[in-house]
């Protein structure tokens, strides 16, 4: 079978699944696992490259009202492929091409491919997204992989259970300030927290800093969307200068990550996220990660958790 991903989530699914050898056309952000990055790509960002946060902001709204995608997808090459499926979504407009534009590629195919779509809204949903993705591949371990992630996930539940609840404020997004919907609020509960911003299952929402300020986070985590760890600390240079920035996150610790990797992406790697968080919540030995995926703002200054 030969299979496009147009979705890096939906890429990290295909090889957490063990198809990843037939994946032949993927996205221009699809950089997980390793083996992904070289795969032929199928796609191209359409904003410009150095922007600020809030310019990225103002670009994708601006391209999603002329457009309605950031992303533009080579029909061509789309074609040359011959994929028997393509995996995309409907979730959100600007994590990838629209399945509009998909479905019109592939109507002009010589043989028409299956279009699958990966909508999970919330954490749990991510195993039933999983499970309808390797039916339509035809995926011979799809009960195997997708109970060892949902394992791994009740052991956090049951490990944080008893403990404590932070209270925790996630932003998805530095300048404006987005607050986190869909997954991000089911990982904070499963990791031992307790969310103070964003409703799990709905879309993620801009918001200006007075609606925030007054939660009162024992525990703030910055995850930018599309971001990893070093960019995300570049942009926090400018946050950090932002007098309501200063009055949200006063009293509280502060935790920045890898959001691209382990939060942003509906995939497996939501679950190392929930990991990521126990640890950085609680201290739990058990999730302490690699250097380079968590640190911890004290006095100051970056420190690793990993280190």
């Amino acid at each position: 079978m030969r299979i496009v991903s147009l979705l890096p989530s939906a890429t990290e699914i295909l090889f957490e699944l063990g198809v990843g050898d037939q994946v032949v056309g993927v996205t221009h952000e699809c950089d997980y696992p390793p083996a992904a990055t070289t795969v032929t790509v199928v796609t191209r960002d359409l904003l410009g490259s150095g922007l600020s946060a809030s310019e990225i902001d103002s670009a994708v709204a601006a391209s999603i009202s002329e457009t309605h995608t950031i992303y533009q997808l080579d029909d061509d090459r789309l074609r040359a492929l011959a994929p028997d499926v393509v995996v995309t979504q409907d979730l959100c407009e600007v994590c990838a091409v629209p399945t509009a534009a998909v479905e019109a590629a592939v109507c002009t195919m010589p043989k028409a491919a299956r279009i699958v779509s990966a909508d999970p809204h919330t954490l749990d949903e991510l195993f039933l997204a999983m499970a309808e993705i390797g039916h339509v591949v035809r995926a011979a371990d799809v009960t195997a992989a997708i109970d060892r992630l949902a394992a791994r996930l009740a052991t956090v539940r049951l490990a944080t259970k008893r403990r404590q609840r932070p209270r925790v404020a996630v932003l998805e997004w530095p300048d404006p300030p987005y607050v986190p919907g869909h997954w991000v609020p089911d990982m904070v509960v499963a990791a031992g927290g307790h969310n103070v911003l964003g409703t799990s299952g709905q879309k993620s929402v801009r918001v200006e800093w007075g609606d925030v300020v007054t939660v009162n986070p024992d525990v703030v985590v910055l995850a930018f969307c599309g971001f990893d760890l070093a960019t995300s600390i570049d942009h926090f240079e400018h946050l950090q200068d932002l007098d309501a920035w200063r009055e949200f996150s006063d009293d509280a610790r502060v935790l920045i990550t890898d959001g691209s990797a382990y939060f942003s992406r509906p995939g497996p790697r939501l679950i190392d996220g929930v990991e990521l968080l126990a640890h950085g919540l609680h201290g739990l030995a058990t999730y302490a990660p690699p250097a380079g995926r968590m640190m911890e703002r004290i006095d100051d200054r970056w420190v690793d958790l990993g280190a």
